[in-house]
């Protein structure tokens, strides 16, 4: 994978404490070595995401754990409406372009990977 635009990983958990279930920003982590300009704007884009919470079904992290089997890639996130990506407004100010998401299966249940990349990465048809 390259780091020329970054990578950041986003990693949601679902939450059963009151019904429905609610995936929630467990944390994140910016690959070393970008550079401060690159780090800082995906940092900031983790912090962002903290605010943001997702039923199964909505947003990228709930289509996927909903799936619970097929990752999903969008680009253009800065492009995307609301509806697609809720996050639009902090991937324009941070400059986040891609996102796949993955769904693994741990003894607690489901969560989803969010793998954010400030670079325009063409699709992978083998991720998919």
């Amino acid at each position: 994978a390259t780091t020329r635009g970054g990578v950041s990983g986003v990693i949601y958990g679902g939450t059963r404490q009151a019904p429905p279930v609610r995936l929630t920003n467990a944390g994140y982590v910016t690959a070393r070595g970008l550079g401060p300009r690159l780090t800082n704007s995906l940092n900031e884009f983790g912090m962002y995401s903290k605010n943001f919470s997702f039923s199964p079904g909505f947003g990228l992290p709930g289509k996927v754990y909903l799936s619970r089997i097929h990752p999903l890639w969008e680009g253009n996130l800065g492009l995307q409406s609301k509806e697609t990506f809720a996050r639009v407004g902090g991937a324009r100010v941070y400059g986040v372009n891609t996102c796949v998401c993955f769904p693994v299966s741990t003894p607690i249940g489901t969560m989803v990977v969010g793998l954010y990349s400030m670079a325009r990465l063409v699709r992978d048809a083998r991720v998919e």
